[in-house]
């Protein structure tokens, strides 16, 4: 277990790296080449979350077994507590999830056994605590509200961060509308092609 912490913590350490670097690399500008993509320089907008540096959910390679979407929820999986509490609002204690059936303690205090269903379960209710317990909502970036006027002019900026709006079951739902769900992966293989010159 020394050594997946181990790699966690070098895993933390090496995004901070990489964000400091990007930050000195790119300009807060729009692209100068003209395509109009807005880079921000503080990446308020992607930030690691306290609770991301505090607990590990490990699935070991021996406990799947080609589970489809309806079992995949029972593969036995380990919660570990990192030890990082920084920025929490609360320490994360086990005490809940103990005391389901399908838990189990093992002899390290910071690690249990549970399936993934029950893990997921652990660390959404986790998040909500750390969200009730927040004392400001996030700020838009200014990026964020210079695109939002661009695109939509002078309409009331939705909720921030609107990544939180519609669940990918609602929006299924009602259809999801243009680039959607992937303009993530789309507006960084935009920024990769500009680092690299390779933008047409």
């Amino acid at each position: 277990m020394g050594s997946i912490l181990s790699f966690n913590k070098r895993l933390l350490e090496q995004v901070e790296a990489c964000r400091r670097i990007y930050d000195a690399a790119e300009p807060g500008t729009i692209d100068p080449t003209g395509t109009g993509l807005y880079l921000l320089k503080d990446h308020q907008d992607y930030q690691i979350r306290p609770l991301f540096r505090a607990l590990l959910i490990i699935i070991d390679s021996k406990n799947y077994h080609l589970e489809d979407s309806r079992t995949v929820g029972d593969i036995r999986v380990s919660l570990v507590r990192t030890g990082i509490e920084d920025r929490l609002s609360a320490p994360i204690t086990f005490d809940t999830i103990q005391q389901q059936a399908e838990t189990e303690a093992t002899d390290n205090l910071d690690i249990i056994t549970t399936t993934l269903r029950a893990a997921i379960d652990f660390a959404i209710a986790l998040e909500d605590r750390e969200r009730a317990a927040s004392t400001s909502a996030p700020v838009p970036s200014a990026g964020y509200l210079r695109s939002w006027k661009y695109e939509f002019g002078d309409q009331e900026p939705v909720p921030y961060p609107s990544s939180r709006l519609v669940s990918d079951e609602k929006a299924a739902e009602l259809g999801w509308c243009g680039e959607s769900k992937d303009y993530d992966s789309h507006a960084m293989n935009m920024v990769e092609k500009r680092i690299r010159g390779t933008f047409i």
